[in-house]
């Protein structure tokens, strides 16, 4: 398997495209995933990120065979070069003896090694597609010939390396692959057992020069984690440090290393995890066109409340729906109509369009709809003035409720309790405003009034 993946790397060298640059910033992208889309939205930012900072070096994106045409345009149209890769095959996916877990999302992360590759460039900067670069960083290409930050006491992060391409070493590491193991079963595991002593190097600091030493620590702030601001209410508990210390977020790169539902390219995300803010600064310097999904979204919204509408014209009370009925009919509509939202509604939309137009719909569909069906059973007919009343107090009730779920607790734990009771608390609130607006049903089953 070995000898057929220094053959693919031989032949890939062929599809390099020339460098204009010392220095690179890199990532890779492969294809065949259901979240396609979704990390070439990560990469379009992260180069978007790059230019905004400043830098005037070259953006390599490592692309693999399976890549859309499209995709590959785009990143061009971006300002990135792309360069034609062969993926290298991950030995960790069916030999359990030699890591702790696997994931099939991360099959082709082993593409990283591909940057000891690029040996027309003297240093290259690897930045994962889920990182932005909040500052200019081209001092790291003064680093050594490997250099990470350690998320942990026991492994580093491969959000961002600095590596010094080498074809001898990036020999090595291949042969490598068959006999060291990986925690994970993917590359930061490969990476933390090959560079294993990474712990014992001196930190990197621009002041000191060019470092040609075999490897280099990062201070955290080259590669800062989201995570770690939830987990403290702040920055000010030990992330302040070195030159990071008296800048608003102390990083000069961010990283969103998450479960997948949560990344920042996600819009439900942003109701909660108020980082992902900074993601779409970034993204919102990007030329997205996202007109026509709102027009059908709102297409699709006015066609049900005119098909309900004229379903209910001319329609007579029914008395088969008591008072103690309506809260728990209220309640399950209410969860339909959140669900009947959130899937009409692209993922990835972006938030500033996404949570207003997420909270519109729901509403629309559930006060409008709820009180025509609450009305065909003794309640009374819902009035315009009662319907923006209602919006309006549900829109009162989720700023407060959004807030109280993005409190920054103490305790992480606490802080992902308080969103989901809100979350969860949502439809029971929504219930009530109705009812409470709508009044008493007329009469029940028994012709007697409900109370």
């Amino acid at each position: 398997m070995i000898n057929k993946v220094l053959t693919l790397v031989l032949l890939s060298l062929f599809c390099f495209a020339q460098a204009t640059s010392k220095y690179a910033y890199v990532t890779i992208h492969y294809e065949g995933t259901e979240r396609d889309d979704e990390y070439v939205l990560g990469v379009r930012t992260l180069i978007k990120s790059i230019q905004l900072s400043g830098s005037k070096n070259d953006i390599i994106i490592l692309s693999s065979p399976n890549v859309r045409q499209q995709t590959i345009e785009t990143f061009q149209k971006d300002g990135a070069k792309v360069q034609f890769i062969q993926n290298i095959a991950n030995p960790y996916k069916d030999d359990v003896a030699r890591r702790k877990y696997y994931q099939s999302r991360f099959d082709g992360t082993l593409n990283k090694l591909h940057c000891w590759n690029l040996t027309d460039y003297e240093r290259v900067l690897y930045l994962d597609a889920d990182t932005v670069v909040l500052h200019n960083v081209d001092e790291l290409f003064q680093c050594g010939h490997f250099c990470a930050a350690y998320m942990n006491v026991l492994a580093f992060h491969t959000a961002v390396m600095v590596a010094k391409p080498d074809a001898a070493k990036l020999d090595d590491m291949l042969r490598s692959l068959a006999t060291l193991d990986s925690y994970d079963g993917a590359d930061q595991g490969f990476f933390v057992s090959y560079f294993h002593d990474l712990d014992l190097a001196p930190y990197f600091d621009p002041a000191d020069g060019v470092s040609e030493l075999p490897m280099n620590r990062l201070w955290l702030g080259y590669s800062m984690n989201h995570i770690y601001y939830y987990e403290k209410s702040g920055w000010n508990h030990g992330y302040r440090i070195h030159q990071f210390k008296d800048w608003v977020i102390p990083a000069s790169v961010l990283t969103y290393p998450i479960a997948p539902v949560f990344k920042p390219w996600y819009w439900y995300g942003y109701i909660w995890l108020d980082l992902n803010w900074v993601w779409n600064s970034y993204r919102s310097h990007l030329n997205e066109d996202w007109s026509f999904p709102v027009i059908l979204i709102t297409f699709l919204v006015v066609a049900t409340i005119s098909g309900v509408t004229y379903a209910t014209r001319g329609q007579t009370i029914r008395e088969n729906l008591c008072t103690k009925y309506r809260w728990v009919s209220a309640l399950l509509w209410s969860a339909a109509t959140i669900w009947m939202s959130f899937m009409m509604i692209p993922g990835i939309m972006p938030p500033s369009i996404a949570i207003p137009l997420f909270f519109s719909v729901q509403s629309v569909l559930f006060y409008y709809i709820a009180s025509k069906f609450f009305s065909l059973y003794g309640g009374h007919e819902m009035s315009f003035t009662n319907l923006y009343k209602m919006i309006s107090l549900e829109l009162l009730v989720s700023f407060f409720m959004v807030q109280l779920s993005g409190y920054p607790f103490v305790s992480p734990v606490l802080r992902v309790l308080a969103a989901f009771t809100c979350f969860l608390a949502f439809p029971a609130v929504q219930s009530t405003i109705l009812l409470v607006l709508l009044g008493p049903a007329t009469y029940c089953d028994n012709g007697k009034q409900c109370v």
